[in-house]
């Protein structure tokens, strides 16, 4: 619990559903970088966050599955930031369309070693390379 970077907490006794953001876990590492002076760096993070609460909400009230917890809050994760950022950030996809094969190459090889350190869940990186 001390190194959680959020909680999805369900209704109970009339209390409306919420989530939790630790943010000091969530940015632990990048207080000090460069990286956080760009908005849509800091977003992202908070946004990983966000979005894999709200897939445990989608799974509890929505959409139960009979598969592990934090693997369909990670699915839902994948969608739900693909989803944001075709909406938010347009802009980044007519940058990177053409430098989609180098990008989804060099996205595939760091997933994969993330996977490897336990920094993304198989099935994030499953839902993340399904469709090629």
């Amino acid at each position: 619990m001390a190194k959680a970077r959020g909680l999805y907490h369900p209704e109970w006794h009339n209390n409306q559903a919420w989530i939790e953001i630790f943010v000091d876990n969530t940015l632990i590492g990048w207080e000090t970088g460069w990286s956080l002076k760009f908005s849509f760096l800091r977003e992202g993070k908070i946004a990983d966050v966000f979005f894999h609460e709200i897939g445990h909400h989608i799974h509890f009230t929505t959409r139960p599955e009979y598969r592990e917890k934090e693997d369909v809050a990670d699915i839902w994760k994948v969608r739900l930031e693909k989803s944001y950022l075709r909406r938010r950030r347009p802009t980044l996809r007519l940058i990177f369309f053409p430098l989609r094969p180098l990008t989804r190459f060099i996205q595939n090889v760091l997933s994969k070693w993330m996977v490897k350190q336990g920094m993304m869940s198989r099935a994030e990186f499953d839902e993340e390379f399904k469709r090629k």
